[in-house]
């Protein structure tokens, strides 16, 4: 039987990517993100719902050029992406980083939460700009079918 290959792993692509965010709603999904050797990429990312995290770490790792970054899991909870690090020895810049990605994937704004294999958030001197008090809010990714259901509560009363 033939392998598959490395890539099939939900990488750079913006229409996989929201996908894996609105699965990562229900459960926890493997990642790696690594900052990459071109500084016009920014980072490399990889995500899937059933690889491990030191699959993940390969992919990006290939597709980066270096071995700078951070794996483990990440998970949508309203309006707050927290990617939960294996390890705690991340780079400085990578929190920076991975909102540029997220950004220049089309994806809406949210806050990031980067956290140490303790539980501790990190870089969070980047964050005092963009306190949110909504972060308990769904995520609106622009083409979800609840709007449908959404619009109906709201005003559906006759009188």
């Amino acid at each position: 039987m033939a392998k598959k290959p490395a890539d099939d792993s939900e990488g750079m692509d913006p229409d996989k990517l929201k996908s894996l965010l609105k699965k990562s709603k229900e459960k926890p999904i493997t990642f790696a993100m690594i900052v990459s050797k071109d500084a016009k990429k920014g980072v490399a990312f990889h995500a899937h719902m059933t690889k491990s995290p030191e699959a993940m770490w390969r992919a990006a790792k290939e597709e980066a050029g270096t071995t700078k970054g951070a794996l483990g899991t990440m998970q949508l909870k309203g309006k707050k992406l927290s990617l939960s690090c294996e390890d705690d020895d991340v780079p400085a810049n990578l929190k920076k980083q991975a909102k540029k990605f997220f950004a220049a994937a089309g994806l809406p704004k949210f806050k990031l939460a980067l956290l140490s294999s303790s539980g501790e958030e990190l870089g969070q001197e980047d964050d005092e700009e963009e306190e949110d008090e909504n972060d308990d809010e769904d995520f609106d990714f622009g083409d979800d079918e609840d709007e449908d259901d959404d619009a109906k509560d709201k005003g559906g009363k006759d009188d």
